[in-house]
């Protein structure tokens, strides 16, 4: 797939990538984590499995805790960077009403503990599908403002034909909803560039 020129230039970058993390005592592979018996690090070391001995019970379940602590502690800073944004997003104005309540509730910026929908829906004397419903367009700006660092998953508003049961029996909450998210997200978008609302 490539020529004899880049792959020439492709090993000497290689070549010199893991002279520099030897030096530095880093892992070959991720280039993150300290050496580990090896030149690579124990995480590493744990996935390649090449021609090594498996490492001992107590140092797997060692590395089972470092790989549980790593992922609450990435998902503890998205929530932590979520919270912020919905501060801000709170103090401009943008969300107001029922909407702002159910996202200071959702994202516990009174007692500082993330909250389920039901848990919202029970302090709000509503349903948790109510709760998503209210949550819905705030967690549709907040992904346009973080991109995929948010703690759920990335919302988007699907297109597309709709079938003859939806046309008929959901089609106008969905048409209502939709349009209501669009009209924020323009909104959000035009004071982020400093354009006038009614322009």
């Amino acid at each position: 797939m490539r020529c004899p020129k880049h792959l020439v230039n492709m090993s000497q970058s290689n070549d010199r990538r893991c002279r520099e993390r030897e030096t530095q005592g880093l892992c070959l592979n991720c280039g993150v984590r300290p050496q580990f018996w090896s030149k690579r690090c124990i995480v590493c070391r744990e996935r390649a499995k090449r021609a090594v001995p498996l490492l001992p019970p107590g140092l797997r379940h060692a590395l089972r805790l470092y790989r549980e602590h790593e992922r609450k502690l990435e998902i503890e800073q998205r929530q932590h960077r979520a919270r912020i944004a919905i501060e801000q997003v709170l103090k401009g104005g943008r969300i107001t009403g029922l909407r702002a309540a159910a996202l200071r509730l959702y994202a516990g910026l009174d007692s500082g503990k993330w909250r389920s929908y039901r848990e919202v829906g029970e302090l709000m004397n509503c349903s948790g599908e109510r709760v998503r419903q209210l949550l819905y367009p705030s967690k549709i700006i907040l992904t346009y403002m973080l991109g995929d660092e948010v703690p759920w998953r990335p919302l988007s508003v699907r297109r597309g034909r709709a079938t003859p049961w939806r046309e008929s029996h959901c089609a106008p909450a969905i048409s209502a909803e939709v349009s209501v998210i669009r009209s924020q997200l323009a909104n959000f978008k035009q004071s982020e560039q400093g354009v006038p609302s009614h322009v």
